[in-house]
């Protein structure tokens, strides 16, 4: 499961090329870039273990059908659009703010928590992305 076209590093260089993915193959779309990486570490769910697996335990509980389907598919929250300008703001603002104050007075433990989630062949779950480098949509459509 480890079949994907992206660079799990934390490194500019990465952060690069997996902008230029996102932005010439995928025009942006996350939900896109995941849904072709589906058999690899991206897919959604991937961090825990199979359905298969994980229904001998649940199966019985009343949520399982909606969790199952969470794990395999991902999960749509029930959110209302949002017009380009104001989700460009939002976005601006975001970064103007720049890193919770926990972590600025702490950075240098973040960074070992950071770099553990990039490199650790036991997790893989952080994609880094050059945000100036592409424009990227979170909605699954």
């Amino acid at each position: 499961m480890d079949d994907h076209e992206f660079t799990f590093d934390l490194s500019i260089e990465a952060a690069d090329k997996n902008a230029s993915i996102l932005t010439d193959k995928y025009g942006g779309n996350l939900s896109d870039a995941i849904d072709a990486n589906s058999l690899s570490i991206l897919r959604y769910g991937s961090e825990f273990r199979p359905t298969e697996v994980i229904a001998e335990i649940y199966k019985n509980h009343q949520c399982w059908d909606r969790m199952r389907s969470i794990l395999l598919h991902g999960l749509d929250w029930p959110l209302e659009p949002i017009i380009e300008e104001q989700r460009a703001a939002d976005v601006d603002e975001a970064l103007s703010f720049g890193n919770h104050k926990g972590a600025q007075a702490r950075s240098n433990e973040l960074a070992d928590l950071v770099e553990k989630d990039v490199h650790l062949v036991t997790h893989f779950h952080s994609l880094f992305v050059s945000p100036k480098r592409c424009q990227v949509s979170y909605l699954h459509q």
